[in-house]
C-alpha cells in the first residue's frame, strides 16, 4: 500500500514522508498516555511540521463539517462518526479500494454537516476497514479493527477497541492538527476528476489503517472543533517549524505524578475558581497537610482557610522552580467535574527545602466539588492537563536552578480514587 503523507502527488513521494516522519517522531514527557508531539518534515505537500497522535476534539458551539481529504488506502474503509449524545455510528466515507491508492470515495457525499455540538461534546471518528478485492491481501488481524480518534483507552474513552479487537485498545491511530485557511488552499484534489475544494480553517486528521507504520490511508479535514491540546493551552507551532528536540538537564525538569486513593472529610462544599490546595508532599493521603498557599487566599477571599479546605487525592510535583499549570478533572466515564488553573509562586516554593539536584517538590490537593458546587462520588477519576516550567520568573532564592533552565513542560494523564464522607 502507499503510506505517508497524505497531499503527495507519488508513491516515491509518501513513502519518503513516511520514512521522514518516523525518523523524527519526538513523544512528548508525560506521565500517561495523552496526546504526544510527531515532528513532521517539511514540504510543498505538508502543511503542517507537527501533528498530535492521541489528540481528541470537541465541539465549538458551530456545525461541524467533515470534508475528505484524500485517500491512499490499498483496501476498502469506511468513516463513521460516533454521535456522543446517541453513541449510535454514523456512515460518512465509504471507499473500497483498488490497489492502487487515491481513490474517490464509493459513496458518501465529499463534504457531510455533522449539526452543532457543543464544548462539552468529544466528537469523535472512527475507520473500520471493509471487505473488498484487497482485503484478503492486506487487511489482516489487527490491520482490520477499528480505529478511533483519541486515545482508544477503554478507561478514558467511551469509544474504544473492543471484541476481537479489544487487545488493540490503548493504540492510537489518528494524527492530528490545525491548520490554517492559506494551508488548506494548499491542498491538492481530494482524489483523480474532482477539483480542489476552497480552504478553510479546521483539524486535519491522518488516520493509519493497522497495516504498518505508514499514515495517510484517509486524510479528513474537521471545522467546527477544537482539539483538547489547545482548550489546555498548549502552544501551536508555526506552519514553518521543526521539533528538533533537544535534552533537558535533570535538574531542569518538571515532574508530575498522581494516584492512589483519598479518604474525604465532612465539609460545606462550594464552587472555586481555583480547585486545588498547594501543600507539602506527604507519604499518603491519610497524613496531615501542611498548607502553602496562603497568597493563594490573599488573592481569592472566597476561598476556604486551611481548617475548611478538605482532604482529597494529591498531585506531586517536581520542578526547579515557579510553574503553571492547567488541569482537568473527570469521571472515568468522561463527565467533567472542574478544572484547575494557576502559578505555583516563588514565594509558594521558598520555604521548601530544595533536593540533591536542586528541586523542590510540592503537592497540588484537589478540592473534590463540581464547577456547580456538589461534592464529588465515591470513585475513580481523572485528572488531564500540563504544567509548565516558568525561567523568567524570580528565583526563590539566589542561584535557584531555575534561573539557568530552559522551560519545561510535563503532560499529566492519571487516574485516582476518591472516598465520599
Amino acid at each position: 500500500m502507499a503510506g505517508g503523507s497524505p497531499l503527495a502527488h507519488s508513491r516515491m513521494g509518501l513513502l519518503a514522508f513516511a520514512l521522514a516522519l518516523w525518523s523524527a517522531y519526538v513523544p512528548a514527557r508525560s506521565a500517561g498516555h495523552g496526546p504526544f508531539a510527531v515532528a513532521v518534515t517539511p514540504s510543498e505537500f505538508v502543511p503542517t511540521t507537527i501533528m498530535y497522535r492521541g489528540a481528541t476534539v470537541f465541539g465549538t458551539g458551530k456545525p461541524i463539517v467533515v470534508r475528505f481529504v484524500h485517500s491512499t488506502a490499498d483496501w476498502g474503509n469506511q468513516l463513521f462518526f460516533m454521535d456522543p449524545r446517541t453513541g449510535g455510528e454514523k456512515p460518512l466515507i465509504l471507499y473500497r479500494g483498488s490497489g492502487l491508492g487515491n481513490k474517490c470515495p464509493d459513496s458518501g457525499s465529499m463534504q457531510a454537516n455533522l449539526g452543532i455540538y457543543d464544548s462539552t461534546e468529544e466528537a469523535v471518528f472512527m475507520l473500520r476497514s471493509v471487505s473488498s478485492d484487497f482485503a484478503g491481501q492486506y487487511c489482516t488481524g489487527e490491520a482490520c479493527g477499528p480505529r478511533y480518534t483519541g486515545l482508544n483507552d477503554p478507561i478514558l474513552s467511551r469509544f474504544h477497541s473492543r471484541g476481537e479487537f479489544g487487545h488493540m485498545a490503548g493504540h492510537i491511530w489518528a494524527e492530528a492538527n490545525r491548520i490554517t485557511k492559506e494551508q488548506a488552499d494548499s491542498l491538492g484534489p481530494p482524489c483523480p476528476g474532482r477539483p480542489r475544494s476552497p480552504g478553510e480553517e479546521g483539524i486535519l486528521f491522518s488516520f493509519n489503517d493497522g497495516a504498518n507504520g505508514t499514515f495517510g490511508d484517509l486524510v479528513i479535514l474537521v471545522t467546527g472543533v477544537y482539539m483538547d491540546v489547545e482548550r489546555d493551552g498548549l502552544p501551536r507551532l508555526p506552519a514553518d517549524t521543526v521539533v528538533v528536540p533537544g535534552p533537558i538537564p535533570a535538574r531542569c525538569g518538571i515532574e508530575a505524578v498522581a494516584g492512589g486513593v483519598a479518604r474525604g472529610e465532612p465539609f460545606m462544599p462550594q464552587p472555586m475558581e481555583r480547585p486545588v490546595s498547594a501543600i507539602l508532599p506527604r507519604p499518603s493521603p491519610r497524613h496531615p497537610r501542611i498548607f502553602m498557599d496562603q497568597a493563594w487566599r490573599r488573592e481569592d477571599g472566597h476561598r476556604p482557610d486551611e481548617t475548611h479546605f478538605p482532604n482529597g487525592p494529591d498531585i506531586e510535583v517536581t520542578t526547579p522552580g515557579p510553574f503553571e499549570f492547567n488541569l482537568g478533572f473527570f469521571t472515568t466515564q468522561g463527565e467533567f467535574v472542574n478544572r484547575a488553573r494557576g502559578v505555583v509562586t516563588a514565594e509558594m516554593l521558598g520555604s521548601i527545602g530544595a533536593g540533591k539536584d536542586g528541586r523542590r517538590s510540592i503537592s497540588l490537593m484537589w478540592y473534590p466539588v463540581s464547577e456547580k458546587g456538589n461534592i464529588a462520588s465515591t470513585g475513580s477519576f481523572v485528572v488531564r492537563g500540563w504544567l509548565r516550567t516558568i525561567p523568567n520568573a524570580l528565583p526563590s532564592e539566589p542561584g535557584h536552578a531555575s534561573a539557568s533552565c530552559p522551560e519545561d513542560r510535563a503532560n499529566l494523564l492519571s487516574t485516582f480514587g476518591f472516598i465520599r464522607r
